[in-house]
């Protein structure tokens, strides 16, 4: 992920913090990728637990990122 990625998710944590329709709409910067990551899973025959992967798998992107970002390498 970029630096951009990073800083937008704080953008949406504050965002939320305010709440209204600008907040609600910034969600669908993750909800859209999760459903996305979501039936990937199924489609791979994870009917049962596609939601619980999907959450795991785009927190660990996020975490690499966080990382990255840390460590000043762009990835």
């Amino acid at each position: 992920m970029r630096e951009q990625d990073v800083h937008l998710a704080g953008l949406c944590a504050e965002l939320h913090k305010e709440g209204g329709a600008l907040a609600k709409k910034s969600a669908e910067l993750y909800t859209e990728p999760m459903g996305w990551i979501e039936e990937q899973f199924r489609a791979a025959g994870h009917e049962k637990d596609s939601r619980e992967l999907a959450g795991a798998s785009l927190l660990r992107l996020s975490g690499m990122a966080a990382v990255a970002h840390g460590a000043n390498d762009p990835m």
